[in-house]
């Protein structure tokens, strides 16, 4: 890449964070410029600053731009054997506590946070769980609050599905209208939808479990340091952090506090011990 499209790329990087609180500076290099590119060609290749002139002039939106820069690859029951040990292990033993608290982190389209909500539902917890939904990109929380999906979504929803559960029909959990598939609603009762930013925003309480599946891979070093710190800081003493497949800490869990539960899965568990 040319000096000249790098400098483009920092300054752009720089009006968004400055005019539009949106900061993609913490993001990997080589993600960044890559999501830059991209824009670059669904605008036909147009200056990136004309681009910036015309979001402060208010001729543009930023949430467009916002979800092309924004990681959304998600799927449902995303490694289905995560999601077997999630069914099998993590919710039986979060059944022995009080009220329960999940927080689906960079939650993006809400594939996996519904996911989670069918299994709380199959195991009787939906209505005793408090779940929080969040992502920095709110096109992708209203989407995921509006819980419409595509007919090949729905038939990975199916496939998957079968591979963690059988307890019910698929089909219970959705219908269709308008050749979409809607999520009944009733699953979202106790699911709160914020906009956060790993990096920069503050912890979220005492939660039980957290999923933040291949989010923190898209960060550079110290951003992945930070958002690690903040979610072992969000968990409860003993509460469990599942990270992607391709989110090995390395055997660095001690470094942020953690127990491996289950290393290949990347499941951890917060260290109770740890100061």
């Amino acid at each position: 890449m040319s000096q000249f499209l790098l400098q483009e790329n920092d300054l752009f990087l720089h009006g968004l964070k400055t005019c539009f609180n949106y900061d993609f500076q913490h993001y990997a290099d080589d993600y960044i410029a890559r999501r830059l590119d991209s824009l670059r060609g669904q605008t036909g290749g147009r200056s990136l600053l004309a681009l910036l002139d015309d979001l402060l002039k208010g001729k543009e939106s930023p949430a467009w731009i916002i979800d092309i820069l924004t990681v959304g690859t998600t799927e449902f029951f995303r490694d289905p054997e995560t999601f077997q040990l999630i069914n099998e292990q993590l919710l039986p033993y979060l059944e022995t506590r009080g009220p329960i608290k999940i927080w689906s982190a960079g939650c993006s389209s809400g594939k996996e946070l519904y996911s989670l909500l069918v299994l709380l539902s199959e195991q009787g917890l939906l209505s005793r769980t408090s779940v929080y939904a969040s992502d920095v990109n709110t096109a992708a929380l209203e989407k995921a609050q509006r819980g419409a999906f595509s007919q090949d979504e729905i038939r990975q929803f199916i496939r998957h599905y079968t591979q963690v559960s059988a307890q019910k029909h698929a089909s219970d959990y959705y219908f269709f209208r308008y050749n979409l598939g809607f999520f009944d609603q009733a699953l979202l009762e106790h699911v709160t939808f914020i906009q956060h930013d790993l990096v920069k925003d503050e912890p979220l309480d005492d939660m039980d479990l957290i999923l933040c599946r291949n989010v923190l891979i898209y960060l550079n070093e110290s951003a992945q340091n930070n958002a690690l710190s903040l979610l072992v800081s969000s968990l409860h003493q003993s509460g469990f952090l599942v990270l992607g497949q391709s989110e090995s800490l390395f055997k660095r869990e001690s470094e942020f506090g953690l127990l491996a539960f289950n290393s290949p899965k990347r499941i951890y568990q917060r260290n109770a011990e740890h100061v």
